[in-house]
């Protein structure tokens, strides 16, 4: 239980997403999940950060970028996003995914997340005859993204997965 708890905001802000309108819910959980991490760093006992060197470096290229931007505070509004909150989430979910079950765990999150998104597109066009290009599932683009994404993880999972698992994964591909 207490584990499932300290999960929670991982699996929230895994799940929301590709759902428009969710900017406030995504920080909130991502500042969740952080700040669990690290609160919990020496109990958690990650193993050392692969690829240092090529992190230091994007990490250190995109804050250089601020030399040379033509707007200085715009252009650290977009560092902030692309590359703080991303290292916050990649150091949340490194320290936090010990085992291949945790690992799997979001994958079937992310699946979920896709389904969901996917039936929501699919009513949305039975329900207009075409694809609204700003629908409240966020979109074509949104939707293509989310493709784009999630069906190379249905394939691995599909792969990799029993036979009930293949089934669940055969199911999210077709929606």
């Amino acid at each position: 239980m207490r584990r499932a708890l300290f999960l929670l905001p991982f699996g929230i802000l895994l799940f929301i997403l590709p759902f428009p309108g969710t900017v406030a819910l995504r920080l909130v959980c991502l500042a969740a999940a952080f700040l669990l991490v690290l609160w919990s760093w020496r109990r958690l006992a990650p193993p050392p950060l692969p690829s240092r060197a090529a992190l230091l470096a994007w990490v250190t290229v995109a804050l250089a970028s601020l030399a040379t931007a033509v707007d200085t505070a715009y252009s650290a509004g977009e560092i902030k996003n692309e590359v703080g909150y991303t290292m916050m989430a990649f150091l949340a979910f490194f320290a936090a995914t010990p085992e291949r079950r945790d690992l799997q765990r979001w994958g079937v999150i992310v699946v979920a997340s896709a389904v969901t998104i996917s039936v929501w597109a699919s009513l949305a066009f039975l329900k207009a005859g075409h694809w609204d290009d700003r629908g409240t599932y966020g979109g074509v683009g949104t939707y293509a993204s989310l493709a784009v994404v999630a069906v190379p993880m249905l394939l691995v999972c599909w792969s990799r997965a029993s036979a009930r698992g293949r089934a669940v994964a055969a199911l999210a591909l077709a929606a």
